[in-house]
C-alpha cells in the first residue's frame, strides 16, 4: 500500500481495477485522472492543494476527510458522465466543492434529473451545449394528479431559479444530448426531506432526486414517516415501481425520482450509507408533458370530433 501521491508528480492516469493508498494529496500543478473500470481506494483522507486537479472517471472511495483547500474552485473536482460512462465518488465526511457531470441522452426526450451539488440554479442547464433551447420544468403535488399527474408539471422560466439538494426536476434537451454541470458542494450525510408536500389523499406525489456522488441504493429501508414504502422511476417505457416491479434499485447519480407523502408531516431521510459504486444507467422519460405555469398559454380548438392544442410558454430570457 502507498503512503500517498508524491508532491513533484504532474500528471497520474490510474488505469488498474484497484490501487489502494493510505491517504492522498494532490498539490499545485498535479493532475490525477482515475480512468473508468479503475477504483482508488483512501483508507485515510484526500487533499486537494489549491491548483491541483482531480478527474473521476472511475470509482473512488475515501474512508477519511475528503477536502478541496480551493475552495471555490470546483474545478479541482470533476465527476465526468458521458454517454458510455459515469465516475462515482464516496467519501466518509468534508464538503468539498466540485463539478458533477450529469450526461443526458436526448433520445427519449423527458429526463428526471437531481442537482449532485449545492448552488445549482436553472443556469447550469442553460449552459449547457444547446440549454438556451432546452425545456425545464418542476412538479407541483397539489395540482398532479391522474395517471400521468399531467397537471402538476410547470415550467421553469427563470434563470436564477435555485435547486436545493433533493430536489427532483424534468429536463428535456434540446436537439442532442446534452452533459449538464452542477457545481457546488457535495454532500456527505443524510439528507433529510421535511416536510414534503401533501394536498389530500389523491395526490402526495413528490418529485426528488439522488443527492450524492455516487449512485444510491433502495430497497426499502430507509427512515421516512408518512409515506408511501415505494419510490417510482421513470425508465423510457414505463415507470418502475419499487417495491413492486423491482425488489431493489440503483438509483443513478443524478437521477430524480417520484415518493408519495400521505400526511402533511410526511418527512423521508435520504440515507449516505446507501451509497454505492453501480453502472446502472440514467433512467428517463418519455412522457410528453405539458405544464400549466402561470406566464404559459395553452390554446385549444375543438371543430366536432377533432382537437388540437398550442402550447406557448414565455421564458424572462427569451427575445
Amino acid at each position: 500500500m502507498k503512503n500517498k501521491i508524491l508532491t513533484g508528480l504532474f500528471f497520474l492516469s490510474i488505469f488498474l481495477p484497484l490501487v489502494s493508498f493510505s491517504q492522498i494529496t494532490i498539490n499545485d500543478g498535479e493532475q490525477v485522472k482515475i480512468y473508468n473500470g479503475s477504483r482508488v481506494n483512501v483508507t485515510g483522507d484526500a487533499l486537494v492543494e489549491s491548483g491541483g486537479i482531480l478527474i473521476i472517471s472511475g470509482e473512488m472511495d475515501v474512508s477519511g476527510v475528503f477536502t478541496n483547500n480551493d475552495v471555490t474552485n470546483s474545478a479541482a473536482i470533476t465527476i465526468t458522465s458521458n454517454a458510455t460512462e459515469t465516475g462515482s465518488l464516496i467519501f466518509a465526511s468534508g464538503t468539498p466543492a466540485a463539478t458533477v457531470e450529469r450526461y443526458i441522452p436526448h433520445t427519449s426526450a423527458w429526463n428526471m434529473v437531481s442537482p449532485s451539488t449545492t448552488d445549482v440554479s436553472g443556469q447550469n442547464f442553460y449552459d449547457a451545449a444547446g440549454g438556451s433551447s432546452s425545456w425545464l420544468t418542476k412538479f407541483y403535488e397539489p395540482t398532479g394528479t391522474g395517471q400521468d399527474l399531467g397537471a402538476g408539471w410547470l415550467y421553469i422560466t427563470k434563470l436564477d431559479s435555485v435547486f436545493t439538494l433533493g430536489t427532483g426536476l424534468l429536463y428535456w434537451p434540446a436537439a442532442a444530448d446534452e452533459t449538464v454541470e452542477f457545481k457546488g458542494n457535495l454532500q456527505d450525510g443524510d439528507l433529510t426531506l421535511s416536510p414534503l408536500s401533501y394536498t389530500s389523499a389523491s395526490h402526495g406525489f413528490n418529485l426528488i432526486g439522488n443527492p450524492f456522488s455516487s449512485a444510491l441504493y433502495w430497497d426499502g429501508t430507509w427512515q421516512k414517516t408518512s409515506m408511501e414504502g415505494t419510490i417510482w422511476i421513470w425508465d423510457g417505457s414505463n415507470y418502475q415501481a419499487s417495491p413492486g416491479d423491482l425488489a431493489t434499485i440503483n438509483i443513478p447519480v443524478g437521477q430524480g425520482f417520484f415518493v408519495r407523502a400521505t400526511n402533511t408531516d410526511a418527512v423521508i431521510e435520504i440515507p449516505a450509507a446507501k451509497r454505492v459504486h453501480n453502472t446502472q444507467a440514467f433512467l428517463k422519460s418519455s412522457k410528453n408533458i405539458i405544464s400549466n405555469e402561470y406566464n404559459s398559454l395553452t390554446i385549444k380548438a375543438i371543430n366536432n370530433s377533432y382537437e388540437d392544442n398550442v402550447h406557448i410558454s414565455f421564458g424572462d430570457n427569451g427575445t
